[in-house]
C-alpha cells in the first residue's frame, strides 16, 4: 500500500489507531472510524524529505471463514457418491475491507484512513459476501 502520494512526517509512532472498529455504520465514509489518525501524520518541511516512507503501514487482516462438510455413501461395489457442502464467509458476515486511504490532503481530512472499498467482493477466499456451495460426485 501507498503510504501517501508526497512525502510526509510521521509526526507520532502511534498513527494507526489503537483499538480500531469500523464504527456503527459503514456508509457513508464520513461515519466510519479512521484506521489512520490524520493529525499524527504531517507535510515536511519545504525542500526536506520526508520521514514516511512508501509501503509503511497496512490495513487491517484478512479473517477468511471457511467450513466444509462431506459424507461419502457406497452404491454396490463399483460406485460411490460424495456429497459435498461449502460455505464461504460463513455462518458470519463479515466485510473484508481493502486498505485504507492514505492520500494525505489538508483539505478532506475526514477521508483520510477510512475504508472505500471491500477485498475480492464475488471472487476467491476472503470475498466479503457469505455464499454456500453443494456439490455431488459420482465416482464408478
Amino acid at each position: 500500500m501507498t503510504a501517501c502520494q508526497t512525502e510526509t512526517n510521521a509526526l507520532s509512532p502511534n498513527y494507526v489507531t489503537p483499538n480500531w472498529s469500523i464504527g456503527p455504520n459503514r456508509f457513508p465514509t464520513s461515519a466510519q472510524n479512521p484506521y489512520l489518525q490524520f493529525n499524527a501524520i504531517g507535510y515536511p518541511n519545504s525542500f526536506t524529505v520526508g520521514t514516511l516512507g512508501r509501503n509503511t503501514f497496512e490495513g487491517p487482516g484478512m479473517d477468511a471463514i471457511r467450513l466444509w462438510l462431506a459424507k461419502s455413501f457406497s452404491i454396490g461395489e463399483r460406485f460411490r457418491f460424495t456429497l459435498r457442502a461449502e460455505g464461504n464467509n460463513f455462518p458470519f458476515k463479515r466485510p473484508e475491507l481493502l486498505n485504507p486511504n492514505a492520500v494525505y490532503n489538508v483539505n478532506s481530512a475526514n477521508l483520510f484512513g477510512t475504508f472505500t472499498s471491500l477485498r475480492n467482493p464475488f471472487a476467491e477466499v476472503g470475498q466479503s459476501h457469505p455464499h454456500v456451495v453443494l456439490g455431488g460426485r459420482i465416482e464408478f
